[in-house]
């Protein structure tokens, strides 16, 4: 049995367990396909995961043990592959910038890196408040958009982006920050 850990990609939670006989990480799979865009998350898991374990024993934070389809990373690809081409280039830059290895730390819940989005929604704060907040820390400055400062750099992490029409960098925050935006 494992003990259920939570990862998110922009607003959506992604379930991950430890694979009791490899030791990799495995990702819910109907989570991954809701958070690809699929508007039938079952349905794709089916046509789209080949390497898909049918169920697996796991421990959800209830504490209760429940059966899941859990998917490794190249099922993560597969699902990605097919998915809407906007949703997928973002989600295959937060897979490339995440360390799915390290989720399996005891303590990793905070290091995973999380989008201001999610901060707003772990601290019941706006966004414009958050930026304001982290300005004032000195954790960033606007020039027009936000960059980070030396100091800045110990709470967060720029990921590159790239798409069609734009490029640059978001920053991904460490839960870290949270009590210095109280």
């Amino acid at each position: 049995m494992n003990t259920l850990i939570p990862i998110y990609f922009e607003s959506f939670t992604i379930r991950t367990v430890k694979d009791e006989n490899t030791g990799l990480p495995m990702f819910f799979a109907e989570d991954v396909a809701v958070a690809l865009g699929y508007t039938e998350p079952s349905v794709a898991v089916k046509s789209h995961c080949h390497r898909m374990k049918k169920y697996h024993s796991i421990i959800d934070l209830s504490g209760s043990g429940e059966h899941f389809r859990v998917i490794d990373e190249k099922d993560l690809g597969y699902l990605a592959v097919k998915a809407d081409p906007v949703i997928a280039e973002r989600f295959n830059g937060w897979t490339f910038a995440m360390d799915f290895f390290g989720l399996l730390d005891k303590d990793s819940y905070s290091k995973v890196p999380i989008s201001i989005s999610r901060l707003c929604v772990e601290t019941g704060l706006a966004v414009n408040e958050i930026n304001k907040k982290l300005e004032n820390a000195s954790l960033q400055i606007n020039n027009g958009g936000w960059i980070l400062t030396d100091k800045g750099m110990q709470y967060a992490i720029k990921k590159p982006y790239k798409t069609t029409k734009d490029c640059g960098y978001c920053i991904l925050w460490f839960r870290k920050v949270i009590p210095l935006l109280f």
